[in-house]
């Protein structure tokens, strides 16, 4: 039934899929083990088994409601989605009240970036079933897509209620933590995630990165290498290494493991930008704008590609374009955009736009450290000693490194200085790279 390049099945997954076989055998077009076998293989990543399954399930019952919203799920994991919302709108059709329906609707609604309507169809399953851990998930899920981490953790706090092993609940709580500049919450959540479910590849990703980010390389290394040791294709996981290494200014490690994410995929954007950073990092810059170039190729509109545009034009004392380019990144969602955009604006000596870029980087982004760094040698410059010294005084938070930010995290990695401030007696301006950290999993 499965390929061999199936993910290996857990023994209560193989105990189910033979259940389900065993029914199959005896009555090949019993409805309710098609639906099983077709569950089983989307959690062994088979998704084109699991479209077959859950379509011989809908044709030998067609008003099978469980059958229809298996079949959204299996569509949904091919990326079918039009297809997945007529099955979900089916499944609706046969039961106006179907809650799994409605939780498969609001993913799709998620997923195409309309939290509005994602909140109501989370909301309507809420109302129906306040004890159900998915729909608590989902609404966490679309709270912290619009930016309201607070919300977003009491929703997976609320999940953990009624579901208190739920390792992606844990999960998701330790990105919004994190998001909110919790740090030690953070550890402390993805290690219990860790426990709960041993393999949670995301975890172990998601935990390297926090370490990383507090200094502690080896046991960030560690934990990254355990992520991609679960799911070698794991390109962030790969990324993540290569900018520990580039941090200890190991290139030639930082080198190999971008290699094996060359390898997963010779066209991802985000392996293709890191190259960008490593090489700009170098003082390569020919080899970053080449790496740029392929990136910018394959996404023209990448806010993280354009914003590492804007970071080479400034390197390059374009300071009027790099403006114009993180201008760019901004409208199209970059946070770390802003900052840079300041950095930018200080070296062209328009000093009050600069410091009004600064501080509008901080207020969006208050727990990101390199946005404050930027934001306190800004007023430092310009004489403002009472708000920038408190700020300064925190620079032990800010690390050269880069991050992403699950769900958009981003943080301060410099890109390199230019000549006004390799001559000035402050330190050096950080730049943001948002990067590959963690994506949190809907």
């Amino acid at each position: 039934m499965f390929a061999s390049t199936a993910t290996p099945l857990t023994s209560r997954l193989t105990e189910a899929a033979l259940g389900f076989q065993d029914a199959l055998e005896l009555n090949p077009t019993r409805p309710d083990a098609l639906v099983g076998m077709s569950l089983v293989a989307i959690a062994s990543q088979q998704p084109q088994a699991a479209v077959q399954l859950a379509q011989a399930a809908v044709t030998a019952a067609p008003r099978f409601g469980v059958a229809w919203v298996t079949l959204g799920q299996a569509l949904k994991s091919v990326g079918r989605c039009d297809d997945a919302e007529h099955a979900y709108r089916e499944a609706v059709a046969l039961d106006g009240m179907s809650i799994l329906a409605r939780l498969g609707l609001g993913e799709l609604r998620l997923a195409g970036g309309d939290a509005k309507q994602a909140l109501w169809e989370y909301d309507f399953a809420l109302r129906r079933d306040p004890t159900l851990p998915a729909a608590h998930m989902g609404m966490g899920h679309t709270l912290a897509f619009l930016g309201r981490h607070a919300e977003a953790l009491a929703s997976y706090e609320q999940a953990l209620v009624f579901a208190p092993r739920l390792a992606e609940a844990e999960f998701a709580a330790a990105c919004v933590l994190a998001r909110l500049g919790r740090t030690r919450a953070a550890e402390a959540r993805y290690r219990r995630a860790i426990a709960f479910r041993p393999d949670f590849a995301a975890a172990w990703m998601n935990l390297g990165c926090l370490l990383r980010e507090d200094g502690r390389e080896v046991s960030a290394q560690a934990a990254l290498e355990r992520a991609v040791a679960l799911r070698a294709d794991m390109i962030a996981g790969w990324i993540n290494l290569a900018l520990l290494k580039r941090e200890l200014r190991l290139a030639d490690q930082a080198e190999a493991y971008l290699r094996k994410a060359l390898t997963v995929d010779p066209e991802n954007t985000n392996t293709l930008i890191a190259w960008s950073q490593l090489r700009a990092d170098e003082r390569d810059l020919d080899g970053a704008w080449q790496w740029l170039r392929k990136a910018l190729a394959r996404e023209p509109a990448n806010p993280e590609a354009i914003n590492m545009e804007g970071i080479l034009l400034h390197i390059e004392e374009r300071f009027t374009d790099a403006v114009d380019v993180f201008l760019r990144a901004e409208s199209l969602g970059c946070l770390a955009a802003t900052s840079n955009r300041g950095n930018s604006l200080m070296d062209l000596g328009r000093y009050a736009e600069s410091l009004d870029a600064h501080r509008a980087a901080a207020a969006r982004d208050p727990h990101n450290p390199g946005a404050s760094y930027n934001l306190a040698l800004t007023e430092l410059r310009l004489g403002h000693w009472r708000d920038g010294w408190p700020r300064y005084e925190s620079r032990l938070r800010f690390r050269d490194v880069t991050r992403t930010p699950v769900h958009s995290n981003s943080r301060a990695g410099r890109a390199g200085r230019s000549k006004a401030d390799a001559s000035c007696s402050t330190p050096s301006r950080g730049w943001e790279t948002p990067f590959s950290s963690a994506v949190m999993r809907r």
